[in-house]
């Protein structure tokens, strides 16, 4: 796989100033994902320590797929500041683009707002993970799974609130 590929795993060295760069070939968390009309993905920090790599998450790699992607259906992948008070910076989910970042425990992002697409278009993308031995500064000492962030989405409130309401 070229995602796995020495060029790869060189480029992706160089341009994060990570050294042994390892890929995830379980695609744990990752791999190709669809989201759907109304779909979205809360303001998360993803889990930081791979147990069966025993190595530390250190990149996320995301290849958007859909052809022909609308602006107006929404789909912006969100970075958040570490506190999760504050958007930093949106990218809009065009075709063929590649996002590449380096992910510890405060480093927030996600696709909080429901998609606005037609029914019979999803917003496609392929995740890679990569980790390495080293822990990053900004992670957590201790091995933690995703830690999701409700307090800043009106659409979490929203799901939680109805939930609520009908629980018994």
């Amino acid at each position: 796989m070229i995602i796995s590929s020495r060029n790869f795993l060189l480029f992706l060295e160089t341009l994060t100033g990570i050294d042994s760069i390892i890929p995830d070939p379980f695609f744990i968390g990752g791999g190709a994902m669809a989201t759907s009309k109304g779909g979205f993905l809360n303001v998360h920090a993803d889990f930081n320590y791979h147990h069966k790599l025993q190595s530390w998450r250190r990149i996320n790699v995301l290849f958007y797929l859909t052809p022909k992607w609308k602006k107006n259906w929404g789909g912006n992948l969100e970075f958040w500041s570490k506190d999760k008070k504050k958007k930093i910076r949106e990218i809009e989910p065009m075709f063929n683009r590649v996002v590449i970042f380096n992910t510890t425990s405060k480093s927030f992002h996600g696709q909080p707002k429901p998609l606005s697409c037609p029914t019979n278009v999803s917003r496609n993308v392929f995740s890679a993970f990569y980790y390495s031995s080293v822990k990053d500064k900004d992670s957590l000492s201790e091995p933690h799974f995703t830690r999701y962030s409700i307090k800043n989405n009106p659409y979490a409130r929203k799901i939680i609130n109805n939930y609520k309401k009908t629980a018994y």
